[in-house]
């Protein structure tokens, strides 16, 4: 596949069409329904990091906006079917999502076996899982058909559950989608995907509409129907990509996937180590830290709505560094490996130090803490 494939003009209309039906269902959800659509209170949670009420359901706008754009393009029976069941395997984890969205609880069971679901729909229909990751002693395990099924399908669900845990600051859970989605179209336009290559443009035109409104003002959030949907759809269009081209190292996509991982991985250590439950919320992921440091040290509570996107942009080398090594080794079992093991060192390390200078710093003074200026 070559990349201008995936960027003629008739798909060039496509993919305007779902971002303009992105960003404009976005627009409406923040003008009409932000007050009607929650009965939650998120500026008391503890992992708050806004500080006035912002709708959570973001996630509907990239739902119409894929809607409209499927609609368009499954023009013969077949394609139709294929899109059909792609919008029937996300409707679990979407639906479970956008209740607690909108303040009506799901239990955390509840949440994690409505994206299971969505993964079994997803295996059942197009017959895909992970089929090995390059290491002697884990392939044999996965050459057993269903232990390698039920393990692909808790691998994503943990992909899924991490797009979710990163949608705190402005722009950084759509962000990190964007840079993740690119990074498959890299890989596949490396081994000739060209549906993949096509899906992934189409999310990230989906994306776009959305950023709009998220980032830098944070004028609407993803929520965890829209983080789902997200991590959900990427992590497929990845297990599809290793599974039509063998080529590509099972390494190379955990580090396009390293931040949200790593992230999550880290946050359950983290809470079993201070013997609270996994599901537990806290304001210690790295990029609350970064958000803390900054008003700590330079700009003060006051002025969170600058200090939260500018902690998103901090974050990006962080988020982009894996990738690029993971587009560059894509077809490399052993450099990819190497490279998902130096980042993992190095994100352990950063972390520490997150830590350590923040404790260093909660001992002073905040400036300005008391001014009050409204942020999301």
């Amino acid at each position: 596949m070559n990349i201008s494939e995936v960027f003629t003009v008739p798909l060039l209309k496509i993919y305007f069409v779902g971002f303009v039906f992105s960003a404009l269902s976005c627009l409406a959800i923040i003008r009409f329904a932000a007050k009607r659509t929650s009965r939650r209170n998120d500026l008391n949670a503890k992992q708050a990091m806004h500080t006035r009420h912002t709708p959570r359901i973001g996630g509907s706008g990239v739902f119409i906006g894929l809607s409209v754009i499927l609609l368009i393009i499954a023009w013969t029976p077949w394609q139709a079917k294929h899109y059909a069941m792609y919008v029937l395997s996300v409707m679990p984890l979407f639906v479970i999502g956008f209740l607690e969205d909108i303040g009506i609880p799901m239990s955390p069971l509840r949440r994690i076996l409505s994206i299971c679901a969505s993964s079994v729909i997803t295996i059942a229909y197009w017959g895909v899982w992970v089929k090995g990751v390059g290491v002697p002693g884990l392939d044999a395990l996965f050459s057993i058909t269903p232990v390698a099924i039920v393990i692909t399908v808790f691998m994503a669900a943990g992909v899924t559950n991490a797009f979710n845990l990163i949608d705190g600051l402005n722009g950084l859970a759509g962000i990190t989608a964007v840079t993740t989605a690119f990074s498959i179209l890299a890989i596949a336009q490396q081994t000739g995907h060209f549906y993949v290559g096509i899906s992934s443009v189409l999310f990230i035109s989906l994306l776009l509409g959305f950023l709009l409104f998220n980032f830098p003002r944070g004028l609407i959030f993803l929520g965890d129907g829209g983080a789902y949907l997200i991590g959900h759809t990427l992590v497929w269009l990845a297990i599809g990509l290793t599974n039509d081209e063998p080529e590509v190292s099972a390494f190379a996509i955990l580090l396009i996937f390293f931040w949200p991982i790593s992230d999550t991985i880290i946050a359950i250590w983290r809470r079993k180590l201070n013997r609270k439950r996994s599901v537990q919320p806290d304001r210690l992921h790295i990029h609350q830290l970064v958000l803390r440091y900054i008003e700590i040290r330079y700009l003060g509570k006051a002025r969170r709505n600058i200090a939260n996107p500018l902690a998103t942009v901090l974050m990006l080398p962080l988020i982009i560094a894996p990738q690029i090594a993971g587009v560059f080794f894509a077809t490399s079992n052993l450099m990819s490996g190497v490279a998902a093991v130096a980042f993992a060192i190095f994100f352990a390390l950063i972390y520490r130090v997150g830590l350590w200078k923040a404790s260093q710093m909660s001992a002073r003074k905040r400036p300005g803490e008391t001014a009050g200026t409204k942020s999301a």
